[in-house]
């Protein structure tokens, strides 16, 4: 078993392996600042595309949350127009 130590104050989110966004989401719903940052993390991981799926063999491999998080956003725009729509 490995162990894994994860400074969230130095997470990148736009090059981040899946234990710091892990830990920088959870983090950040912790102490208030975001309220579901790990439940669209977890939903955006899954929903998005399937090359963004974790194994033990690519568990450092880093990732851009960011554009992740726009790409399920739009993804849930295109589905949900009637819910996004500001008119």
């Amino acid at each position: 078993m490995r162990e894994y130590s994860v400074n969230v104050n130095e997470v990148n989110p736009s090059s981040a392996s899946y234990f710091e966004l892990l830990a920088y989401n959870l983090h950040n719903d912790k102490i208030g600042k975001t309220s579901s940052a790990l439940r669209d993390f977890l939903s955006a991981l899954t929903g998005v595309r399937n090359d963004n799926f974790y194994t033990f063999n690519d568990i450092e491999r880093k990732i851009d949350l960011k554009s992740m998080l726009k790409e399920f956003i739009n993804l849930q725009k295109d589905l949900n127009p009637s819910v996004y729509s500001h008119s």
